[in-house]
């Protein structure tokens, strides 16, 4: 049986979200790490697997917009928690950053390159496009507009940041035996009066930010423009202001980040092959082992802490990377500065990407020949 009813999809966009919440608030009463974002992620997926199928839904879900919302509202609170002069300390780090950031989009490559082979069923710009580290609806519009598989990069986008989030704590506390329950979050969370304050604020910079951004054709304007006007906006306010991320805008941007990973997943997994998927899961699992020698290499050159070069390097999401660094109280201006030259190359080197892509489609069609 199907409901029909236009009116349906703001039903299930409200339980959606409630079950996420739901869910989040009991994760965060046993202290699990990002309960929040997990219980986005558990609502979206059970709503989207049991609701979605006898639902007819017509009208957009605005589920692009609920990571972007997501996006600007992190975006402006960890601009407020970064300083010039942090940003100015790093000097020599940023060539490593570079560095590292360079390595991983080779690495990248060089595993589309090899999921082509595997994978004859699809074309090299959907394993390219699947296996970049970059946003999960920037990925999979720009496969759609180079007739690529959009469908399959959206779920490997979505899957490939899961995997991520589930993996960094996974290997910090199991293999390199951290323990990350130990480690306090990292201050700059506002109570009280302050908190309204910080709210307007945070919200204004969301919205102007990402403007701003759109207007300036910023990589990921969402999340990096919102984080550059909190940056400057912050620093030049006189001493006695002080902006820090309110816990209810905290805990509504993880919900709003998993949200649009859960339901990414579901939502198209009815619609995609098994030995595509099973393919594309083993090049994701491929992506976080050359994650890890990346990170070990960074952390040999720059003499960092494991949190810190794990995240640094990670393939994202940035936004989720930038969570959890501030959740393990890491060297948050490390993390961040790295995940945004992350996203600033991959965007920007597209053009690249897809010469590349189409060079090699030419050569594995005439060998296929």
């Amino acid at each position: 049986m199907t409901i029909q009813h236009t009116s349906y999809r703001f039903v299930y966009l409200a339980m959606m979200l409630l079950l996420s919440a739901l869910i989040g608030a009991m994760l965060e009463a046993v202290d699990f790490k990002l309960g929040w974002m997990f219980g986005g992620v558990c609502g979206a997926a059970l709503t989207s697997y049991f609701l979605l199928p006898i639902m007819t839904i017509s009208g957009k879900l605005y589920i692009g917009n609920m990571r972007q919302a997501g996006q600007a509202i992190l975006g402006g609170g960890i601009g407020c928690l970064l300083h010039f002069s942090d940003i100015g300390r790093l000097g020599w780090f940023f060539f490593d950053i570079l560095f590292m950031m360079v390595i991983s989009l080779i690495s990248s490559f060089v595993l589309a390159v090899l999921y082509s082979l595997v994978s004859t069923r699809q074309t090299v710009k959907t394993t390219f496009f699947s296996t970049l580290p970059g946003g999960i609806g920037i990925m999979a519009n720009l496969a759609k507009e180079y007739g690529a598989n959009a469908e399959l990069v959206a779920i490997l986008q979505s899957v490939r940041i899961l995997s991520v989030v589930v993996f960094i704590p996974f290997l910090l506390r199991n293999l390199l035996h951290i323990d990350i329950d130990a480690i306090p979050a990292a201050h700059g969370e506002s109570h009280g009066e302050q908190e309204i304050f910080s709210t307007v604020l945070i919200l204004l910079f969301a919205l102007c930010g990402y403007y701003i951004g759109r207007k300036l054709h910023i990589a990921s304007p969402s999340l990096i423009g919102p984080m550059m006007l909190a940056i400057i906006v912050n620093n030049l306010m006189p001493g006695q202001f002080s902006i820090t991320l309110p816990t209810l805008l905290s805990h509504i941007a993880q919900i709003l980040l998993g949200v649009t990973i859960g339901h990414g997943i579901i939502s198209r997994l009815f619609f995609i092959k098994l030995r595509d998927l099973i393919i594309g899961l083993f090049s994701i699992v491929l992506l976080l082992l050359f994650a890890v020698v990346i990170a070990a290499l960074f952390r040999l050159v720059a003499d960092v802490d494991w949190q810190t070069a794990i995240l640094s390097t990670a393939p994202g999401g940035a936004a989720e990377m930038i969570v959890l660094a501030k959740t393990l109280n890491t060297h948050l201006e490390i993390v961040v500065t790295a995940q945004v030259v992350r996203q600033i190359m991959v965007n920007a080197l597209v053009p690249l990407w897809v010469v590349l892509s189409d060079r090699m489609e030419n050569v594995l069609r005439r060998e296929g020949g």
